[in-house]
């Protein structure tokens, strides 16, 4: 990129370079998130995310990190799957927005099957609960923590591995009367049940759950360390589920301007469910 002059040939370059970025990164995000042995790798902070696309930028272009920086500045024509025809003059932008566009999209596609399964689970739909239902399931966190919450929380699960192509972490029973177990992080758990939270404060507020990507990284960590003390600490089946990571004492602790504020952990409404047992 830095030998070319002609902004049209860089720009070209850009582009091709960026979507073979841009696949690369998808296929390793998507593995980190399947096969994640622990919460760290379930979900990056933002920080996290762009030190993975300068990774994966020096290993494509084969450079170093300032090179690998220099380019992801660089402007270049937004990728498109498809231009209208007339449609009008190609967007530029810098070569790291649509690489980070790769976690969202990854992020997108998962809720959509995860928060199906959930209803579909606790016998209902996202278009057909009601404002009122949703606020009775959000309240102290009901949706994973409480038995009917954990039925629809359990499906999801397995819906989000069969997406991401993890069968592996499914054990079919062996014999008759036994259930499935999936073997998950405590951040798996998480992640469902952070779609599962926005999709019923879509319900109750009647608006999309957006903002920054910070922001939901934090509504993350927050589900994180509600289902700390609440998640067995140990990796045997319980509920249909084994936490691989339950021992890690770490599982929970993250960079300290995302974590949540000891307030926010509070709740109206009935008690908390007892939890696990060790």
């Amino acid at each position: 990129m830095g030998q070319l002059d002609d902004p049209a040939e860089r720009w070209a370059v850009g582009l091709v370079v960026t979507q073979g970025n841009r696949d690369v990164l998808n296929s390793r995000v998507s593995k980190m998130i399947a096969y994640a042995t622990v919460t760290a790798d379930v979900a990056l902070d933002p920080e996290s995310k762009y030190e993975m696309i300068v990774e994966v930028s020096m290993e494509f272009l084969d450079s170093t990190s300032a090179e690998a920086n220099a380019f992801l500045l660089e402007t270049i024509e937004q990728p498109k799957k498809k231009r209208a025809r007339g449609a009008s003059k190609p967007r530029s932008v810098r070569a790291c927005a649509p690489l980070g566009m790769v976690f969202s999209h990854i992020m997108w596609a998962l809720k959509g099957v995860i928060v199906a399964a959930w209803f579909c689970g606790v016998g209902s739909t996202a278009a057909t609960m009601t404002a009122l239902k949703a606020k009775e399931w959000k309240g102290k966190h009901r949706y994973g923590k409480w038995d009917r919450g954990r039925v629809g929380v359990v499906p999801a699960s397995k819906q989000m591995f069969t997406h991401l192509n993890a069968r592996n972490r499914i054990q079919e029973p062996s014999k008759k009367g036994d259930i499935p177990v999936l073997h998950a992080t405590l951040g798996h758990y998480a992640l469902v049940c952070t779609f599962v939270a926005e999709a019923l404060e879509t319900i109750i507020t009647g608006k999309s759950t957006g903002g920054p990507d910070g922001d939901r990284f934090k509504r993350y960590v927050a589900e994180v360390v509600s289902l700390y003390k609440f998640l067995p600490k140990h990796s045997r089946p319980q509920n249909g589920v084994a936490i691989v990571d339950g021992a890690d004492p770490d599982r929970a602790v993250f960079p300290s301007k995302y974590m949540p504020e000891p307030a926010a952990e509070s709740d109206s409404g009935d008690d908390e469910p007892p939890a696990a047992q060790e």
